[in-house]
């Protein structure tokens, strides 16, 4: 089930943060020091609940503990990020479907698995890789690339239009200076890091 917003508790929340006319900074300060405690806490729990999903991964090749953990993901959190983190230390490829709101995992094909380690995933929290990617420099190149890739899969079901447009989009393509191949983060392969491939 899509995990909903409640605006009525969220209401309930917000009148006991009101002073008079106005609203309290006691109050807030101490709604806000009691987010930091949890939040800390909730950090911990997934951090602890992601290691073991990919640890029955790497038991029994059982992905639902990784698609449990996605779709108990808190509204506001970066469950793309911990996504992209089971990929990365898992062989677990989550897709998002925007229809329903619900997260499905499932492997990586054999071939294109590596050995999962535990205790590298235990060292890189999945938010710490999020960090690592946002770190680095956008590359307009490579997307656009990775774009052409997709769609010559697909230039037989294209339009005449479609066909045009692929066309101009391989001009813009070709003005580009050469740019760096796009090389997958270590634990994944193929179309699986393909930066489009991510709902």
């Amino acid at each position: 089930m899509t995990n909903t917003f409640d605006f009525a508790k969220a209401q309930a929340k917000l009148s006991t943060l009101k002073a008079g006319n106005g609203f309290d900074g006691a109050a807030i300060s101490k709604l806000c020091a009691s987010i930091k405690t949890r939040g800390n806490n909730l950090d911990i729990d997934i951090h602890a609940a992601a290691v073991a999903a990919l640890g029955r991964v790497a038991d029994h090749d059982d992905t639902s503990g990784a698609q449990a953990l996605l779709n108990a993901m808190p509204r506001g959190s970066r469950a793309k990020t911990l996504a992209e983190w089971c990929l990365h230390f898992g062989n677990v490829v989550a897709v998002f479907d925007k229809r329903n709101g619900l997260w499905t995992c499932k492997l990586l094909p054999k071939d294109e698995r590596k050995p999962i380690s535990l205790d590298a995933a235990f060292k890189r929290p999945f938010w710490d890789v999020e960090e690592k990617v946002q770190a680095g420099a956008f590359n307009l190149a490579a997307l656009v690339a990775a774009l052409i890739k997709k769609a010559d899969k697909a230039v037989d079901e294209m339009s005449d239009t479609d066909r045009a447009a692929l066309a101009d989009l391989k001009v813009i393509n070709a003005k580009f200076a050469p740019a760096e191949p796009m090389t997958p983060p270590a634990g994944t392969t193929g179309d699986a890091a393909d930066p489009l491939a991510m709902a």
